[in-house]
């Protein structure tokens, strides 16, 4: 499965999740699934939680890479939380505490800088700021990354 983003600001993102959730609550039979974040920049957990029901079960094999942040390593965190799962591949961003709601921004006195604050509460992020999250199983750059989590899953189920 990958995921692209979470992001909720386009309608069409938006139907596209709640389709591609309908299908995987109908069609997703595999005892393993490789949840692919790399290069997920977040979005919003409303599109990205529910899936964590679909993958209670599953044998889970989470990729990221340095291009993983924001709700992509949220999303990372609850689903190594889940029973079976194993995190691969590279450290995630470490862009994970932070995230707007509405928005805000505010120009300097100096009218130099731009401010745009957090409006959301993730304290419970704020260990993994700035240093991403740490996989179990780094992945080889010089070999492709889902030949190697096939084999991983290979040797696991032997």
């Amino acid at each position: 499965m990958y995921f692209g983003n979470f992001s909720s600001f386009s309608k069409s993102n938006r139907k596209a999740f709640k389709d591609f959730y309908a299908k995987a609550k109908k069609e997703l039979t595999a005892t393993n699934v490789i949840v692919d974040l790399r290069s997920n920049a977040g979005g919003n957990s409303k599109l990205s939680d529910p899936f964590l029901k679909l993958l209670k079960k599953k044998n889970v094999y989470i990729l990221t890479n340095c291009f993983t942040g924001s709700n992509g390593e949220q999303f990372t965190l609850k689903l190594k939380a889940l029973k079976n799962a194993k995190h691969l591949g590279q450290t995630t961003r470490g862009i994970i505490a932070y995230g707007m709601n509405y928005g805000y921004n505010y120009n300097t006195p100096s009218g130099n800088f731009n401010i745009t604050p957090t409006d959301m509460e993730f304290n419970k992020y704020l260990a993994y700021e700035g240093k991403g999250v740490t996989p179990e199983i780094a992945l080889d750059f010089s070999k492709d990354w889902l030949e190697q989590t096939l084999a991983i899953i290979k040797n696991t189920s032997n």
